[in-house]
């Protein structure tokens, strides 16, 4: 429950996750629409997250027989009108014209007559090259792909680390000067080589996760076009701030040594998503 709220604040600050939250919700509506309706199933929702965000915010229990008592009144049926059954009126005994294949309605014309369209298939894979910063311990604090692409055969799933002739070759030569360590943050920069094989199978790691929400934000993929299953679990916490992205136990460390460079290190937010 404490990541559908993260997806929220995330897509609070962030427009192209958006669609990924409308995405969570109308899943969710779905699944219940089945059930009841399909306005009974968007009221269900919107108490069940009103509910659950009262329970975090005062960080109090979970009171069940409340929201029993609320349940029911949702899915209460409500009062029905009756009917009056209007008088049958006589119909005439007339038999009608029938309209035939080759004809259609008499006075009419011949039918229209439609073709069935059909639509391309789906692209399955992706693949792109970027820049990934990767923290002291290994951790993946982010991963920029300038240019994501959609394939029908991208090749097998995982991320590579390119070769500074690679990266040249795949980013340009603004690569080669972001390559390498930053001792002022205690990162380093790598360029990486990252293929989902299949946009339908779960992400695999970070960079997988990034880049799938690249596709969002460059509008390659609908918010329904792929799976996001498990993506938020895979990012890990980051300070984002003016020098970049920072491990967040290392904020204090980095802001000392930007001073001792004459800079100036401003936290814009900590989050698994730039604000």
């Amino acid at each position: 429950m404490e990541l559908e709220y993260e997806l929220y604040l995330a897509a609070l600050r962030r427009p192209a996750l958006r669609p990924v939250a409308a995405e969570w919700t109308e899943a969710v509506t779905a699944v219940l629409a089945r059930r009841t309706d399909p306005v009974t199933a968007r009221a269900l929702v919107a108490l069940m997250d009103g509910v659950c965000l009262q329970v975090l915010l005062a960080d109090g229990e979970y009171d069940e027989e409340y929201a029993r008592v609320m349940l029911g009144r949702i899915l209460a049926p409500g009062p029905r009108t009756k009917r009056r059954n209007p008088r049958p009126r006589a119909r005439p005994n007339r038999r009608r014209a029938r309209p035939t294949p080759e004809t259609g309605w008499p006075g009419r014309g011949p039918p229209v007559r439609f073709s069935v369209m059909t639509t391309a298939p789906r692209t399955t894979g992706a693949v792109a090259a970027g820049l990934a910063t990767i923290a002291g311990d290994g951790t993946v604090l982010d991963t920029w792909f300038p240019a994501p692409e959609l394939t029908d055969a991208p090749g097998p799933a995982g991320t590579e680390r390119l070769t500074p002739d690679a990266a040249l070759n795949a980013l340009g030569e603004g690569a080669a000067k972001a390559l390498g360590v930053d001792a002022r943050r205690g990162v380093e920069v790598v360029a990486v080589r990252t293929v989902i094989a299949s946009l339908d199978e779960k992400p695999l790691d970070a960079h997988d996760a990034y880049l799938r929400l690249h596709l969002l934000s460059h509008r390659l993929v609908k918010p329904h076009g792929q799976s996001l299953d498990g993506l938020f679990g895979l990012l890990a916490n980051v300070a984002w701030t003016s020098l970049g992205p920072v491990a967040v136990d290392d904020v204090e460390k980095v802001r000392l040594n930007a001073r001792a460079e004459g800079l100036h290190l401003q936290v814009t937010s900590i989050d698994k998503f730039p604000a």
